[in-house]
């Protein structure tokens, strides 16, 4: 897995991290989308109207690993394909909400930029 320089650059990224987790089994993937998630909620409150679009985002990936079955047993792969590539265009979208700003989602702050940057190495 590379790590990322830029949140452009973690949005380019996103599925070939995420499909490197998915191959090792479920409980991989469903652990790093879930750090992810946890780690961000607090820099994204529902409240701060900037940040909510990715705060939605992280609620929906938060649903989606709560979702994605348990290890069945050590390295077998039983979270759906499906079910990873919902977590990579998430991760992507979240990603990129934070590099580029729309006029549904504004620029958010630089200390937000750097916690999700972070997240993203962190966990992908």
């Amino acid at each position: 897995m590379a790590a990322a320089a830029t949140l452009e650059e973690a949005a380019g990224q996103a599925f070939d991290n995420l499909f490197e987790l998915w191959k090792f089994g479920a409980s991989a993937l469903k652990d790093a989308v879930t750090q992810f998630e946890e780690a961000l909620l607090p820099t994204f409150p529902e409240s701060d109207a900037v940040g909510l679009p990715i705060a939605a985002w992280l609620i929906v990936i938060a649903s989606l690993a709560e979702q994605m079955p348990p290890e069945a047993e050590p390295g077998v792969v039983v979270v759906p394909y499906g079910d990873l590539v919902a977590a990579a265009d998430y991760v992507y979208r979240i990603c990129w909400l934070g590099a580029k700003p729309t006029p549904t989602s504004p620029d958010i702050t630089t200390a937000q930029q750097t916690a999700l940057l972070l997240a993203y190495n962190t966990n992908f």
